[in-house]
């Protein structure tokens, strides 16, 4: 089966991955299903693989992810009596939830376009603080398997089971994986109720039976590796650091996990930096400076300035940078594998998209690269197949091994 296959979902055509529309969801209290779930949650989209644990001893594999959903990674708390009427039916124009954790208080979360219509603060990651240790990766997974749920039940017409026991598999960057923290997290995140207001009939109630946390390169080359079957090293490159993972010979080499400070924040900062020091003024506000690294465009005022080669450098200091530290902290820290023995380096990530100029952080990291080990491919993954690593990791670890 094909790599590309396996990123599929029942999505419309932007990257809410979200259905078109969204009907009346029924829900059978008397009903339950067991799951297991891929969670990746990224500083900017939540992405939720489910697969019912009946289809795991499957031939099909096509058939083991089929239930699944990207949403926003940002949202924004209303008070439960607030009135929000939505633009259209679009379940992008629809999120607006409402979820009980462990028992606890009702927290109602808006994301999508109502997130835009609501004047509150945010509820998302910050690049200095772990993701394990936020309320925002509990609110994040809850809600992500709530609209897998209700999308997947949404398509089909059937009613939603009101039991769901969950197998929660985990991405997180590698410094983030420590066991007095997952031990917490763990007591934190047992249950929880979700319903999509007006939406659903009845919530859903959704036990958290098990919880395996892995690295996200680790899920990442494992998808990669079971339908490529080659060594590689993979950079996953995110918001807040790039986290390496050197698999050999079907398993990944310890000593090859360490995060890199380096990241897509830290080539914001260095674009407005830059900007200031060139243009003056103020440093522009982030949504500003990721506008600018998709479009190579500044707004300033009532115009955009050009700012395409200013970015570019700053994506080939970024790049430099990367390539030093994977060097000199990753490569150089065992001697199974080295660059000119790899024969293919992976690079995942946000990071690593071109935007509209057509030029990324990976055009300059593969000519250094190359001028070590020529022979080596570079390879950026379109597809982001973490959540199915999870679950492939998950089945071979717990239901297979």
């Amino acid at each position: 089966m094909a790599v590309e296959n396996l990123a599929k979902s029942v999505v419309d055509d932007n990257e809410s991955g979200l259905l078109s529309e969204i009907k009346t969801v029924y829900v059978d209290p008397a009903k339950s299903r067991e799951f297991i779930c891929g969670a990746d949650c990224g500083s900017t989209q939540t992405r939720i693989k489910l697969m019912p644990m009946e289809l795991a001893g499957a031939d099909d594999i096509s058939n083991w992810f089929e239930i699944g959903v990207v949403i926003p990674s940002k949202s924004k708390p209303v008070s439960t009596s607030k009135t929000l009427k939505p633009r259209s039916v679009r379940l992008h124009d629809n999120m607006d939830s409402l979820f009980s954790i462990n028992a606890g208080n009702s927290v109602r979360l808006v994301r999508g376009s109502k997130f835009d219509d609501v004047e509150m603060a945010e509820k998302e990651f910050y690049a200095a603080s772990k993701k394990i240790n936020s309320d925002v990766l509990k609110y994040n997974i809850a809600d992500g398997i709530g609209y897998a749920l209700a999308q997947h039940y949404g398509v089909s017409g059937e009613a939603a089971p009101g039991q769901i026991k969950c197998r929660l598999t985990l991405a997180l960057p590698p410094d983030d994986i420590l066991e007095r923290d997952i031990e917490k997290f763990r007591a934190e995140f047992k249950r929880f109720t979700w319903s999509l207001p007006g939406r659903t009939k009845a919530s859903i109630e959704i036990t958290i039976a098990d919880i395996a946390i892995y690295s996200e390169p680790e899920a990442q080359i494992k998808a990669h590796y079971t339908f490529s079957d080659e060594d590689a090293l993979l950079l996953e490159s995110g918001g807040r650091n790039s986290a390496p993972v050197i698999f050999k010979n079907g398993g990944v080499i310890d000593v090859g996990q360490k995060s890199i400070e380096q990241s897509g924040s830290k080539l914001l900062d260095r674009i407005g930096n830059a900007y200031v020091a060139q243009y003056g003024g103020k440093l522009p506000q982030v949504r500003y400076l990721e506008q600018a690294v998709r479009t190579g465009k500044m707004k300033s005022g009532n115009t955009y300035v050009d700012i395409t080669e200013l970015v570019k450098q700053c994506k080939d200091e970024v790049a430099e940078d990367l390539f030093q530290k994977l060097q000199s902290d990753v490569l150089s820290k065992q001697s199974v594998v080295s660059l000119d023995t790899l024969n293919v380096v992976l690079l995942s990530g946000r990071v690593y998209f071109g935007g509209d100029y057509r030029y990324s952080v990976a055009d300059k990291l593969q000519q250094l690269i190359k001028s070590v080990s020529p022979h080596t491919d570079v390879v950026v993954l379109g597809d982001n197949l973490i959540p199915q690593g999870l679950i492939l990791l998950y089945l071979l670890e717990y239901v297979y091994g």
